[in-house]
């Protein structure tokens, strides 16, 4: 595969991937109780996370589109076992099964540290940076691509230490 269609197929992905985890937790935090201070406080936390998984999603769409960095893939296929942790995890939730919250924040965590890390930070800011002008990106294109992932990593970083607080805090 051409380094453009796995950048293509990457940005995609990763994209539905934010789509998903945004959806996952803005479902766990609403079906968590507020009925102490740690709750709110847990739900505000998650929540947050939620939030800056939508902002990652419309900030990758935004660039895969305006640059023609997307291309629909089978993302079960490309991603793997996280795609199908989040689906499945998803699905329970949206069917009213409560996870509790120990097991909710590890598969979290893993999740946040194979998409954040291994995604991001291993394959599509290298694979970009490399690639770049083959694909038909350069000058302030390039700049704006890269500072849009590099800001996602320090989100997704954020993100991973959140949730081991929240692990450590039970």
């Amino acid at each position: 595969m051409d380094p453009c269609t796995l950048i293509r197929r990457n940005m995609y992905c990763s994209y539905k991937i934010e789509v998903l985890v945004y959806e996952m937790l803005s479902t766990y935090s609403t079906l968590i109780s507020k009925d102490s201070p740690l709750h709110a406080y847990l739900k505000v936390l998650l929540y947050t996370i939620a939030l800056d998984s939508k902002k990652h999603a419309e900030f990758l769409e935004l660039v895969g589109k305006a640059f023609n960095l997307f291309e629909e893939v089978e993302c079960s296929q490309l991603v793997g076992e996280p795609w199908k942790v989040l689906q499945s995890t998803l699905e329970h939730l949206r069917r009213g099964v409560f996870m509790d919250l120990k097991t909710f924040v590890e598969n979290q965590l893993w999740i946040e540290k194979a998409v954040g890390e291994e995604t991001y930070q291993l394959l599509l800011l290298p694979l970009i940076k490399e690639n770049a002008k083959m694909c038909g990106i350069e000058g302030k294109s390039l700049e704006l691509v890269n500072t849009i992932l590099e800001r996602i990593i320090q989100d997704e970083l954020f993100h991973e230490n959140t949730l081991k607080r929240i692990k450590t805090a039970f």
